[in-house]
């Protein structure tokens, strides 16, 4: 993590090591929240949930239950807004209200910000890392959110080679078609030999070999 802050770079995937696939989900907490937590919770998968901080306080139990049962806790900013469109004082107060309401909530420190859309820029991972967050982005994006079809969503994720990123919603609108793709997806990865892991874990085990804005 110190290594992306001080070279303002962007987490958008690991090395190939150890053959490792992190599962994130974006968009929520929400009304699917729940059932993507309790598939991956039956199938033993960790994941990394990229959390809307105003969408928190309807679901807190559950995001203090997410911090419980293994999985990680990121910040996706309070409000989805572009940061790149944002003056500083606001891209700052986006991500550290955010921050700082899941670290209450879950007891742990927040590492990871993903910027709404995909925004960022070098300001913006200046000022992610001032506050102590890596600017997290994806290299597998199922595109989930579009809802084209469980099948299609699997075969995206499946597309994923040692060290990557896969990107799906559990929040933001109608997911139950992640909630059906998950179970094939997690199996499908484990038997061509990956290994799921949570963000923490790709960048301890599998860092990236080469700085990337």
């Amino acid at each position: 993590m110190r290594r992306l802050i001080a070279g303002n770079a962007s987490l958008r995937e690991g090395s190939p090591k150890g053959r490792l696939v992190a599962l994130t989900f974006d968009d929520g907490p929400g009304p699917y929240t729940a059932a993507v937590v309790s598939a991956l919770r039956q199938l033993k998968a960790p994941a990394t949930f990229f959390e809307i901080g105003e969408m928190i306080p309807a679901y807190r139990t559950l995001v203090a239950n997410m911090a419980r049962w293994g999985f990680v806790i990121g910040d996706h900013t309070w409000s989805h807004p572009q940061l790149t469109l944002l003056p500083t004082a606001k891209v700052i107060r986006q991500i550290a209200s955010t921050r700082n309401l899941i670290t209450k909530i879950t007891r742990k420190p927040v590492q990871f910000m993903r910027p709404p859309y995909g925004a960022q820029s070098a300001r913006i991972r200046t000022l992610a890392g001032r506050l102590g967050l890596v600017t997290t982005l994806w290299s597998i994006d199922t595109t989930d959110w579009t809802r084209p079809g469980v099948t299609v969503i699997v075969a995206r994720a499946l597309a994923a080679r040692a060290g990557e990123i896969v990107v799906m919603h559990d929040g933001g609108g109608i997911r139950s078609q992640t909630v059906a793709a998950i179970p094939t997806i997690v199996r499908a990865l484990r038997a061509r030999g990956f290994r799921l892991v949570t963000l923490p874990q790709l960048l301890a085990l599998a860092p990236p070999t080469r700085l990337r804005p």
